[in-house]
């Protein structure tokens, strides 16, 4: 029996539902399935009925339910004495490919005002930022995702806008505009394609006019620059506070209703939890130095 068995059993009892239960623990309906399952194997019992309103505690479930909130309860009284925010300590989570959309210096230049400060960074996809937030006990983390209210606090950075990346020999190079169509048999690179929320906007973008979308897939920032480089196709990226072009051969050129696809750039704690002095510092310089590029750049994202 483990942590993760126990809190799997103890939001089914609350939800009585195993889709419900999944997304709120943020795993997948089949992983909560195993994680139960495997509990019942190893106490050999059933402790949950399905019903047609959803999944009730069986007798045996009934039976354990006090004891494993009770275990629940001393986890998670350990976990707060464990994580509670070190004022030294400032613990960061990004998203792959984060730094394409904003300077690395947004965290550097805060790192000079304190060189006391214990900084520490950890990356994964954005499907599992929220998660990892959470289970690794993190500050603060940057994040493009739907918004999740009732689960995590937002401080607003900028709005960010998708955009293709097109040699200047391409066939669409010159103009600044485009409509979906003029996209139609073009080969587009697209982040980890079908792993992230960017292919899911432009696949939708292409059903909705009868198209069939070619893509190529990229799980490097660097590929994406590469194929357009190499005049391939186009890539699908996002624009980025930083001024400077990609390459020298490249520009970016825009969907026509673009600010129909802008994004939140926020960072996100998670709701209930105090932030730490170096924390709330974080955020305020984060969103300081957001502000002033914005201010430098007043046709941001046209004149990227």
């Amino acid at each position: 029996m483990n942590i993760v068995q126990c809190k799997s059993f103890l939001k089914l009892v609350e939800t009585k539902n195993f889709t419900k239960a999944s997304q709120e623990l943020f795993i997948s309906k089949q992983g909560l399935s195993r994680s139960i399952r495997s509990l019942e194997d190893e106490l050999n019992t059933s402790l949950f009925v399905r019903t047609a309103y959803g999944v009730e505690l069986s007798p045996a479930g009934s039976k354990i339910l006090p004891e494993l909130r009770a275990i629940v309860q001393s986890y998670d009284k350990i976990q707060d004495k464990l994580t509670t925010p070190d004022l030294d300590h400032l613990r960061i989570l990004l998203s792959y490919g984060f730094f394409s959309s904003i300077p690395s210096d947004i965290i550097f230049s805060f790192l000079e005002q304190d060189k006391r400060l214990h900084f520490h960074y950890s990356c994964c996809n954005s499907f599992e930022l929220e998660q990892t937030l959470v289970s690794e006990g993190l500050d603060l983390a940057f994040s493009s995702n739907p918004k999740r209210y009732d689960q995590f606090q937002y401080f607003f950075l900028f709005k960010n806008y998708h955009c293709f990346l097109v040699h200047k020999d391409h066939p669409l190079a010159g103009k600044k505009f485009i409509d979906i169509q003029d996209l139609d048999g073009i080969q587009i690179a697209i982040s980890a394609a079908r792993e992230y929320y960017d292919y899911d906007y432009i696949y939708k973008r292409f059903k909705a006019r009868g198209l069939e979308l070619n893509t190529f897939p990229c799980y490097e920032s660097s590929t994406l620059l590469q194929f357009a480089e190499e005049n391939r196709g186009v890539s699908y990226t996002t624009t980025s506070l930083s001024p400077f072009r990609p390459s020298s051969h490249i520009q970016r050129v825009f969907l026509k209703d673009y600010q129909a696809a802008a994004y939140d750039i926020n960072i996100i704690a998670p709701c209930g939890q105090v932030l730490s002095k170096p924390a709330a510092e974080f955020i305020c310089h984060c969103q300081s130095y957001c502000k002033k590029i914005l201010e430098q750049r007043p046709n941001f994202p046209i004149d990227s």
